[in-house]
């Protein structure tokens, strides 16, 4: 067993990150770069910012799946970061995630190729999905709640 921190520090190409249930209060963002064939997979895990940032961000990963995560920031009602940031990347799969944006944007992507974005919910997001530079995303079965 390790941290949430450490699991995503040390999670290398084609490998799944089992994250265990319960609360992980985050005051940096977790950060996945260059990475290929990699899974997280949820397990009642809340993952939330105590401050004014991303919580996740992935940069220049591809076939990433992400399922069964809650992501929130618990800030107060207005933040100026994205809950979930993806950049640079392609075959991305998110499903059955919660991300309780405190204001502004749930998932963000920039320059994705290939997405599934289908059955997550949006909470208190400005936007819940924000896409610039991207194609062929498919999203479906979402749900926005405030």
């Amino acid at each position: 067993l390790m941290t949430t921190r450490e699991g995503f520090n040390k999670l290398k190409n084609n490998e799944k990150l089992y994250l265990s249930p319960g609360r992980v209060e985050l005051t940096e963002p977790l950060e996945i770069n260059n990475l290929n064939n990699i899974e997280i997979i949820g397990n009642n895990t809340s993952l939330v910012a105590k401050i004014d940032m991303a919580v996740v961000i992935f940069n220049q990963t591809n076939n990433v799946y992400v399922k069964d995560l809650l992501v929130v920031h618990e800030i107060g009602e207005s933040c100026s970061q994205n809950c979930v940031e993806f950049n640079n990347s392609s075959d991305i799969h998110i499903t059955n995630c919660k991300f309780d944006g405190s204001g502004f944007i749930g998932l963000y992507l920039y320059n994705i190729t290939n997405a599934t974005i289908e059955d997550n919910q949006f909470y208190n997001c400005e936007f819940g999905l924000a896409a610039w530079s991207s194609k062929n995303l498919i999203v479906k079965n979402n749900q926005e709640k405030n």
